[in-house]
């Protein structure tokens, strides 16, 4: 039987632990790793990371259903990222295609932040664009052109929501 003073510490301890259960469902999800498809050349590089490798050539790179190309790149096993350099190509399966000179990929936040010259598949055009493929949301900040068919629309900041493919304009 619990006294009033073991009932003030288990039922907050109880609440809090049910508080913090979604959090740990979420975090404890199994982060899956990127896989190197592909490199003309690797190396080792101490200088930009513990276990960084460098990759040169003739990059492939897959995370889950996402493959990326590109001409040479940074690869970070412990985190599951890379920084990927030079016609960069972000291809998640059939339904959208990211191209740009740069690009950081987080892939235990399943996050591309493509930069300079970004494209995404259906001409839309932008200097900077953040992909976020847990909510399907692409989004930028620095103006952006979309070009369908003969219409043209220029917006200062936008959002793409993948799955309803509905464009969302801001400061245009």
């Amino acid at each position: 039987m619990m006294t009033p003073r073991h009932k003030r510490f288990f039922y907050p301890g109880l609440l809090m632990l049910c508080m913090l259960s979604p959090f740990q469902l979420a975090w404890g999800q199994k982060v899956t790793m990127l896989e190197i498809l592909n490199a003309d050349l690797t190396a080792y590089d101490v200088k930009i990371g513990k276990d960084a490798r460098k990759l040169i050539g003739d990059v492939r790179l897959k995370h889950e259903d996402v493959v990326m190309t590109c001409d040479s790149a940074y690869f970070y096993p412990a985190t599951s990222s890379v920084d990927a350099f030079s016609h960069v190509r972000v291809q998640q399966g059939d339904t959208l295609t990211l191209t740009g000179d740069l690009a950081h990929y987080d892939g235990t936040l399943r996050l591309a932040r493509v930069r300079n010259n970004v494209k995404l598949v259906n001409k839309e055009y932008t200097d900077s664009l953040n992909y976020d493929r847990g909510a399907g949301i692409a989004y930028y900040m620095g103006g952006g052109i979309l070009t369908q068919e003969d219409s043209r629309l220029t917006s200062g900041r936008g959002r793409f929501i993948l799955d309803t493919e509905i464009f969302y304009f801001m400061d245009s």
